[in-house]
C-alpha cells in the first residue's frame, strides 16, 4: 500500500530528523571523548523515549474514525440515486437523477474510500447500483 498525502510528509519528516540525529551523534562521539559521548547518549535516550511516550499516548487516545461498512453486496457512496442489492427483483422506471456532490469525499481510515466486498460498489456519486442475482431492468 502506497503512503499518501500526511502520512509521507510525516515519514519524510521522521527520516530527516533520524538521519540528522544519526549524524549528529557520529559527529559529537568523533569529537569528543568516549565519557562525554556516553553521557550525550543517554541524554539523547532519555529524550527520544519521553517523546515516543507522549506519542503513543497520543495515539492511545484520538478518536477512533468509524469503520467503513463493507459487505458482500455492499454498496458505498457520497450521494446515491439507487441502490438495489437483492435477488431477482423487478427494477422499473429511470433511476434517479443524482446531483454532483459539493462537499470533498468521505474517506475511510487511511485515507481511501472503503473496498467493499465481492459485488460491491465504490463510488463519490452513483445513479444506480443493482448487485443482486436474477434482477431484470424494465423501462
Amino acid at each position: 500500500m502506497a503512503v499518501q498525502g500526511g502520512a509521507r510528509r510525516a515519514w519524510q519528516v521522521a527520516a530527516g530528523v533520524f538521519a540528522a540525529g544519526l549524524i549528529g551523534c557520529l559527529v559529537a562521539m568523533a569529537a569528543v571523548d568516549l565519557d562525554k559521548a556516553d553521557k550525550m547518549a543517554s541524554v539523547i535516550g532519555a529524550v527520544v523515549s519521553v517523546i515516543a511516550l507522549a506519542v503513543s499516548l497520543w495515539v492511545l487516545t484520538r478518536p477512533e474514525a468509524p469503520a467503513p461498512q463493507t459487505g458482500a453486496r455492499s454498496v458505498q457512496a457520497d450521494v446515491i440515486g439507487r441502490a438495489i442489492t437483492g435477488d431477482n427483483n423487478v427494477v422499473t422506471g429511470q433511476a434517479p437523477q443524482v446531483p454532483a456532490p459539493t462537499t470533498p469525499p468521505a474517506a475511510a481510515p487511511g485515507g481511501d474510500l472503503a473496498r467493499p466486498g465481492d459485488r460491491g460498489v465504490v463510488g463519490r456519486t452513483v445513479g444506480e447500483a443493482i448487485t443482486g442475482d436474477g434482477n431484470q431492468t424494465r423501462p
